[in-house]
């Protein structure tokens, strides 16, 4: 999960993310062969030599199966994350650009924002951005070098109107921006270790607040042209990275035990719960003046999580002049057909896909 703000050719970026590639997975099995057993060791070495490029998100290392990076020198150094494919998505489906400031809604604990503070220092002046290494990549991922636009062809976007330009204008300019959000302190130490591991805090303003609480037309919000939001959900698509089906309960689910009915409807209960926060919170994200771009996603497989709360805020998104786009177009999976625009939306299944059951949306200013 190399995060470099070169300013090479896509060719050279290309080279150079594959010898990274190769580089890391020459080391990776060797990095625990201290605390490890011959024989395990030389597995997660095997494992380690078939680590590529991922093809979707050129910045994502992807690696075999059963390869252990914990101890890996760039890991250690903040330049490599593990993290899911599925959640390096939301940054690229932001595409910001240069000088942009962004919101991060719901931050902690971080690797989305010091992902996106990576993309939006890549995009802007390198020589304005000194040494800002954050990185995010997979947990049977890495992120590597190339920061450019995810998803395929760069989208033309239209100014803001004349009140959002003014506003903006107002506000002096301090180059690319993230204010990283979350109401929780100890989630927020988390954020700010994280930023700090990263090299990221030239760019990322971590605070202790409820984003519900701020006030979008605030003046320190006047350029805000992004917004992330990955709110609380039910983590219902980490069921594979979290292993659930080793446990006890859903290994007698599988034998045909079902859960009682008890269980089943204080699930829906909180799903709903949930659904009713993250429609609140997507509507007041809404609200930023100058907003162009806004990623809405979520690690869950909940319809009622997903496309029944992009279906619940389109009337207001369209009536503010919204759209829903599509951030990845050679992405194969896409929304439930229930909302319309749902061949807009992109899912990821976390039992076919390889990696977490997520869900992103996109709504861009027209």
């Amino acid at each position: 999960v190399l995060r470099q703000l070169s300013a090479t050719s896509n060719c050279q970026q290309q080279q150079q993310q594959q010898q990274q590639a190769d580089a890391a997975a020459a080391t990776a099995g060797s990095c625990k062969r201290e605390r490890q057993r011959d024989g395990a060791a030389s597995h997660g070495a095997a494992a380690a030599a078939g680590a590529v490029v991922d093809a979707l998100l050129p910045d994502v290392l992807v690696f075999l199966p059963g390869t252990d990076l914990h101890d890996h020198s760039l890991v250690q150094q903040g330049l490599l994350i593990l993290q899911s494919k599925a959640s390096c998505m939301p940054a690229h489906a932001l595409q910001p650009q240069a000088g942009w400031h962004v919101v991060d809604a719901c931050a902690a604990p971080g690797n989305k924002t010091t992902h996106a503070a990576a993309l939006l220092a890549a995009a802007s002046s390198p020589q304005a951005i000194n040494g800002c290494k954050s990185a995010a990549g997979g947990a049977g991922t890495a992120v590597g070098g190339k920061l450019v636009e995810g998803g395929g062809k760069k989208r033309s976007r239209q100014q803001p109107a004349d009140g959002e330009q003014a506003a903006a204008a107002a506000a002096p300019s301090r180059g690319p921006q993230v204010f990283a959000f979350d109401k929780d302190p100890k989630r927020l130490k988390r954020l700010q270790a994280n930023v700090a591991q990263t090299g990221a805090g030239s760019i990322v303003l971590p605070r202790q607040a409820d984003f519900l609480t701020l006030d979008p037309a605030a003046a320190e919000f006047a350029q805000v042209r992004g917004v992330i939001l990955d709110p609380s959900c039910s983590g219902s698509g980490t069921v594979v990275s979290r292993m659930d089906h080793l446990l006890p309960r859903e290994q007698q689910a599988g034998q045909g035990e079902q859960r009682s009915s008890s269980a089943e409807a204080a699930e829906q209960q909180r799903v709903m719960q949930l659904a009713k926060f993250q429609e609140a919170a997507l509507l007041h994200a809404l609200k930023f003046p100058a907003l162009q771009r806004l990623v809405y996603s979520t690690c869950s497989v909940h319809q009622r999580e997903n496309e029944d709360v992009v279906a619940a805020v389109l009337p207001a998104a369209a009536a503010a002049g919204f759209r829903l786009v599509d951030p990845f177009p050679a992405w194969h999976r896409r929304g439930l057909a229930v909302v319309q625009g749902a061949e807009l939306l992109v899912r990821t299944d976390p039992y076919q896909d390889g990696t977490d059951g997520f869900f992103v949306a996109v709504f861009e200013r027209q």
